[in-house]
Formats: C-alpha cells, structure tokens, sequence
C-alpha cells in the first residue's frame, strides 16, 4: 500500500509554536542534564579508590601493553604459547579508551573503570530516547523509559565482572531506532550509522551481538506483518545494505574468531555448561532483568557480586523489580499505541529466548530441541548463555512503561487534573530509580573482586624476572583458578600485564596444547598436594622451557584451596640444592605479617610465617631455551599423562635435553607408532587421568 503523508494544514497544525519549541528543549536538556549526573556521579562514588577485577585485569594495569598483543591470534606470552581467546576484540571500542584514559589522560585507572561504566549507563538512556522519539513518542515517558533502561538490574550482573559483555545491551535501542529510520527513509545513511553502532558494541562476545541483533529482526517481522506502514522490499533493501556493512567493518574480529575456533582451544568445552546457566532462568528473574547465574554465586570468601544480596533479600528492592514489568504489563493491556504491539513481542521473545532449555532436567519441547543443539554443535554451545537476551525484555518492558506514563499524563491533563499527572510521573520514577539498586547501595562494583594497588614489592619482583633471559619462561607458582592475594582480587595474574617476557601458569582456563596444558596441570596439581620432590623442580623446569621461578607467596590460600605458602617456600629453599638457586625474597616483614595465611595452614610449618617473604624468585641452572630443536630418532614416549614426567623427574630418570611425547599424540597421526625409531623409548605410567580432576574440565 502506498505511504500516506501529512497534508499541509496537518503538518503545520503538528508544529508547535516557536515558544514551546524552546520551552521543551530546555526541558529536554534539563532532563538529559540530569541523567547524566546519575549515570556518572553514583557510579564515581562507588567504590571510591578501588580497581574492580572487571572483564581483563590487563586494561588497567597497562592498556598499551595490552593493546600491543590484541592484534596477534598468536601470543607467546601465555602457557606455552596459544592461540588467543576474544583478545582482538579489545582492540575496540574498550582498549582504546583505557588507552586514552589512561596513558593520554593519566586518570587513575578505577576514575577510567567508572568513566567507563558510567557512559554504558549513559548512552543505554540515550538510546532509548532516541528509539522512543523515532517511533514519535513524547512526553514524560521518554524520561522514565530512560531510567528504566539504563538502570536495568541487567547492567549490575556485569558492571563489576564482565563490563565488556553489556555493548550489545546499550546498542540494541540505537540498532532498533537506526532500523526504524532507516526502513522509512531508505539510502546508506542509518544502514552505516547501524554497523558504525555494531562496531561500539564489541567483537569481544559474538553471542551477546546476536541476541541484541534480534532486535532489529523483531522490529522488521512485526512492521511489515501488523502495519501498512514498511514494504517487504523496504525491510530487503535495508537488510542487504547492512548486512553488507556490517559484515566489511566486522571482518577484523570475525576472522579472528574463525582463527581461534579452527587452531584454539576448545573454550566452550571447559567453561560454563548448559546445566551451569540454566539453573537460574526463572521466567520472575527474567522479567526483572536478571537470570545470569554468576550474579548470584559466592565462594567460601564472599558473594561474587555485591548487588545480588539487594535483589534477592531487600523486600523493597525485589518489590520495585516486580513493579517495573509489572507497569509495563498493564500499559500493554490499557495504552493504545500503535507500536505497542512491537514492543509486547520484543519483551514475551527475550523471556522465550532466555528460557530456552530451563527447567534443564525438564524442559520444554522447544527446550528440548534448543537443549540437544546446545550440546550438539559448537554454535549451540556458543549461544548457550541465553540470559544475555534480557536486554530485549528489559527494553519492552521501558518502552512500554515509557508509553503508559505519557498517555496516563495526557489522560489525567485532559480531565484537567494536572497534579494526578504530575504524581504518575513521580511514582514512575521513584519506582525505577528504587529498582536501580546500584545508584543508592554503591554496588555497581563489588568490594569482593577488587584491590587499591599493586605492592610494591610485587613490581620490584617483576622487574627483576623481566630483565632476565627473555628466551626463556618465567613461571609462578601455585598456580590457581584465579588470582586471590593478601592484598586484594584481580582474577588474571598480573604477572602478564606487567611484563614482556613470556609467561606461565596453572590457571582454571588451559591454555594452549593439550599435551602442554596437561603437564603444566599435572606440575602444579603435585605442588598443591605438597608432593613434589624438590629434585624434580629444575628438570620439568627445563622441560617447559623456564629460566625463572616465581613463588606467589602471598595468595589468599583459604579462598580456592591452594597450597600453603610455607609449603610453596620448604620446595623452593630445598630444590637449591637440585639445580635451583636460592630463593631472592621481596616484600618487607610489615608486608609479609599483613597476609592472610596462617601458621595453622601447614600442621608442621619449616619457618614462622613472618620469615616467609611475600615474593620470592629463583632461577633455573641450564634453562632450556624457548626456540630450541630437538633429535626425532631417539624420542622418550610417555604412555600416560603427565604425572608420570613427574615421577621421571622425581627418580632422576627425565632427560630434559631428549624429544618427549604422549602416546596418544604419536598414535593420532597417521602410522605415527610404526615412524618411531629404533632409539625410542617407551615409558609406561601408573598415573590416572581422572584422579583429583574436575569431570567437567
């Protein structure tokens, strides 16, 4: 059907005289004036002085650094060598603005961590006036569908953690309004402004992309299917322009990931399972915004983040959680607005998404369908957390809540009871500013996973490991799942973010090879357990190429388990005598005496605690180089795992200078056990891959 346009005498009776034209844009500036200090001020003030360990601990300890390697798929600089995890997608927008923050500006970098957050929550708010204004809604709803959006309890499962993951969620209202503007007008213009947006919103995590993506989809179906108002072929020429677009300007990251799933390490199969993020998607908590399940876990120190206490135990705040959709719901059945209808599909289609295979031991036949293409395909798996489609409930929810609250206010004006008007808008706003729980707690960051500085002692280490060979590793020990010290949490070691030599450790994410990942596993499992024989130290040392030995002794022991810090010190004064040399301690004794490890960790402690330094290195006699060859005609073939290379080097029988490898390497080529020469040597363990292993891992 042909677009009908306004007459003339229609045109000219909907412009409003030039007085009111600059008495609502003073309003409008007011009103965007003062969402901005909410966004901003709260926010700064959270935490005040702390460094959350927020998405890569790097950003902050050294962005240019970090910048430096984004670029490579390859990076040295970790475990043995690996091909990178999402890296390159720091590229932009977030590591270039730690960049400025930082190293231009020379902010401190918990003013750039807040900074950073508080544009997220502004330009969530702005995007959604610039939605609601291109699908012609005005009045004091824009304002509350503003505050609804951007302080979205959503925003607070990520602001402290994973930050990075909450772009798609401030670019979904601006896809949507540049879609609207783009199917009514045509051309290149807001298909550019859309991939422009695509790019804002980070390559770091496709599947958070996706969801937001759906958007745009739902805008175009319902158009076309429930109004007379955009052709099919409207919805095909923006779809080709953008896809175009979008498709040229995110070449930089899709290659990467196309990189990553054909050479790196299979990241989905050792992370979150379909069970982990399944067993918190509750249609209540999705409607509330929430459902990610790291927002409500804890560990044996504390919660992970903060704000959840507030929505699960302040009957306030879980009651202003409920209000808002409920709002939304009732605008829904009571307000007529012809784009009602989108904003009903987008909401029920982020709460069907997000549902996806929960209940997990009893879905649903859709469940069950989306729970089988989980666990079936790469894809599947990578679309797996499905709670990242709340941002579609939570913008139907604002967008409709943001209608119902300017009708309310015409209605109640019209029956000339302005003051009724003037109360709708107060209690709208008081709802969504009592939902927005992080404003008033300061629980945007969480003063769990945080520090307020570096020791100095661990710089003087780490300057001191970084001066040497740089042929040869430096690897710190214990190693653990994430980084816990004395004097705060930055979950990534910080060694990396502070040096240019390569580096490794046992961390919960098995970086690299599967041989390599597994030996460096087996290495740090016996140093946990406290049965590593000194003597074996300096030859699985050399197998891994490492010149420089790092004891991290002053890690939060208690919190993951790990081996005590006077046991980590006993190994490493005692392999002096075994190719190691003498530890050189760092941190002084009021440094040491404010750890948090106790005498009582180690029933029959070597040393009083305030003797144990904070940092200590060693170096490695003889070290193996990292670039090195070895003969092919005289290999040592390990039929086990490698706990058995650590009972060769235990019994004085481990060659470090010989070719090793796992059998099961050598039989997956092809014919590879009939190549071996007659030099070989076969090794056969007792050593169990399950034991003392995580099943999931």
């Amino acid at each position: 059907m042909p677009r009908r346009t306004r007459t003339p005498a229609e045109s000219e009776a909907a412009e409003p005289s030039v007085p009111a034209r600059a008495r609502v844009g003073r309003v409008d500036r007011m009103v965007v004036g003062g969402f901005a200090l909410l966004c901003y001020v709260p926010v700064l003030l959270s935490g005040w002085g702390t460094v959350v360990a927020d998405t890569k601990s790097y950003l902050y300890l050294d962005p240019a650094r970090m910048l430096s390697r984004a670029w490579s798929m390859w990076d040295p600089q970790i475990g043995l060598g690996t091909v990178t995890h999402q890296n390159i997608g720091y590229l932009f927008p977030m590591g270039p603005f730690f960049w400025v923050t930082e190293h231009l500006l020379h902010l401190p970098p918990w003013v750039a961590q807040r900074l950073w957050l508080g544009s997220l929550l502004f330009l969530a708010g702005l995007g959604t006036r610039y939605l609601l204004r291109a699908l012609h809604l005005d009045g004091p709803g824009v304002a509350v569908a503003m505050l609804a959006y951007a302080f979205s309890p959503y925003a607070l499962e990520y602001s402290s953690r994973l930050s990075v993951l909450l772009g798609p969620w401030v670019a979904l209202p601006w896809l949507i309004g540049f879609t609207v503007h783009a199917l009514r007008r045509g051309g290149w213009r807001h298909a550019a402004l859309f991939a422009i947006a695509v790019q804002l919103a980070g390559g770091v995590n496709a599947s958070s992309l996706f969801f937001a993506l759906l958007g745009p989809v739902v805008y175009c179906i319902v158009t076309v299917v429930g109004t007379d108002e955009v052709r099919v072929r409207d919805v095909w020429s923006f779809a080709w322009r953008v896809g175009l677009l979008v498709v040229l300007t995110s070449l930089w990251w899709l290659s990467g990931l196309w990189v990553e799933g054909r050479y790196g390490l299979n990241i989905l199969s050792v992370t979150e399972t379909i069970k982990d993020v399944s067993q918190t998607l509750f249609p209540f908590e999705l409607v509330r915004g929430l459902g990610y399940w790291m927002f409500y876990g804890r560990d044996p120190g504390s919660f992970w983040n903060d704000a959840s206490q507030a929505f699960t135990r302040n009957p306030a705040v879980v009651l202003a959680s409920f209000l808002v959709p409920i709002g939304a719901m009732v605008a829904a059945a009571t307000v007529r607005w012809r784009h009602r209808l989108f904003f009903v599909v987008l909401l029920v289609s982020g709460i069907v998404i997000g549902m996806a295979s929960a209940p997990f031991d009893d879905p649903s036949i859709a469940g069950s369908l989306f729970k089988k293409f989980a666990a079936g395909s790469s894809l599947g798996l990578a679309l797996r957390s499905t709670a990242r489609a709340t941002p579609l409930i939570a913008l139907g929810s604002a967008g409709l809540l943001g209608a119902g609250v300017s009708a309310w206010v015409v209605a109640w004006r019209a029956r000339g009871r302005t003051r009724a008007g003037s109360w709708t808008v107060g209690v709208a706003v008081a709802v969504c500013l009592a939902n927005a729980a992080g404003l008033w707690t300061g629980t945007y960051y969480s003063g769990y996973l945080a520090y307020s500085k570096i020791p100095d002692y661990w710089r003087q280490a780490l300057a001191a490991a970084d001066h040497g060979n740089h042929s040869t590793r430096l690897m710190s020990i214990p190693g653990s799942d994430f980084a816990a010290y004395a004097w705060g949490d930055t979950v990534d070691p910080i060694e990396p973010g502070l040096i240019d030599r390569p580096f490794l450790a046992n961390e919960l994410v098995p970086w690299g090879s599967a041989p390599g990942a597994n030996l460096v596993e087996a290495f740090n499992t016996a140093i946990q357990d406290s049965g590593l024989d000194p003597a074996a130290l300096a030859p699985i040392a050399r197998i891994l190429d490492v010149g420089t030995i790092l004891a991290r002794l002053d890690m939060e022991t208690r919190r993951f388990n790990l081996v005590p810090a006077s046991s980590v010190w006993r190994l490493m004064t005692k392999a002096a005598d075994h190719g190691i040399s003498p530890p050189v301690p760092y941190g002084s004794k009021a440094a040491v005496a404010r750890l948090r490890v106790a005498a009582a960790d180690h029933a029959t402690p070597v040393a009083p605690i305030a003797s144990i330094p904070a940092v200590a290195l060693s170096e490695v006699d003889s070290p193996t180089p990292i670039v090195h060859t070895r003969r092919a005609d005289d290999p040592v073939v390990v039929a086990g795992d490698g706990q058995g290379l650590i009972d060769l080097a235990a019994s004085g029988l481990l060659d470090p200078t010989r070719l090793h490898l796992y059998a099961a390497t050598v039989v997956q080529e092809s014919g590879g056990a009939r190549r071996l020469a007659p030099g070989a040597v076969l090794v056969i363990t007792d050593s169990n891959r399950r034991r003392g292993v995580d099943s999931n891992r």
